[in-house]
């Protein structure tokens, strides 16, 4: 049998010892290599959430005062002019001989052109955000209606865009079809009452 001496004694408790500690912050930097880990996971998550609630904000922002503009021109404008002719995207309204006022939808920008004496005196752009449809309809000889539809959740913005930008993209992608099991966009509706005075003004 063999006696160790108390330096090699000694010796070989420091390394088992050693190897201890080094077994130990091995455990340890994988706890924390895993809590960063999850952490940043977290993290991603609620980054995810917060841009995805501002790009929603933004949206319904544009959508809101985009209404809210145009409904007081259209109203603006019935209180002086009458409609000649209406269609699902385009709408002519005329006061006398010398005025004429045009609406115009193509893929949810609205364009609204005033002339006088067959000069344009005035355009105006109304932008809504990517995938809101806008239709005019004549209810009867004195009530108009615009309908508009919102955006629809399989509208991917990235690509899609906002405003003017979806001018450039297929139909497909601007105006994706939803498929009939999932709940349909919400509809916003404007009634405009033409004045009885108004209502069969002919150009």
């Amino acid at each position: 049998m063999k006696i160790l001496s108390r330096s090699s004694y000694r010796t070989a408790t420091e390394g088992c010892e050693t190897i201890r500690r080094m077994g130990g912050l091995l455990v340890s930097m994988s706890v924390n290599m895993a809590l960063i880990a999850a952490l940043s996971g977290v993290c991603g998550l609620c980054l995810h959430t917060v841009l995805k609630a501002d790009r929603t904000e933004r949206s319904t922002v544009l959508l809101l005062n985009s209404l809210s503009r145009m409904e007081q021109q259209l109203r603006g404008d019935l209180r002086r002019a009458g409609p000649v002719s209406i269609t699902e995207s385009e709408m002519q309204l005329q006061s006398d001989n010398v005025t004429r006022i045009d609406w115009r939808i193509q893929r949810g920008i609205v364009s609204r052109e005033e002339s006088v004496n067959a000069q344009v005196s005035h355009r105006e752009r109304y932008v809504f955000p990517a995938g809101t449809q806008v239709r005019f309809l004549q209810e009867t000889p004195q009530r108009v209606l615009v309908r508009i539809q919102e955006p629809s959740p399989f509208v991917r913005y990235p690509e899609a865009g906002n405003g003017g930008a979806v001018l450039n993209k297929p139909e497909a992608v601007a105006l994706p079809v939803i498929p009939a099991s999932t709940v349909s966009a919400g509809i916003i509706e404007i009634q405009l009452v033409v004045p009885s005075q108004l209502a069969g003004v002919s150009p």
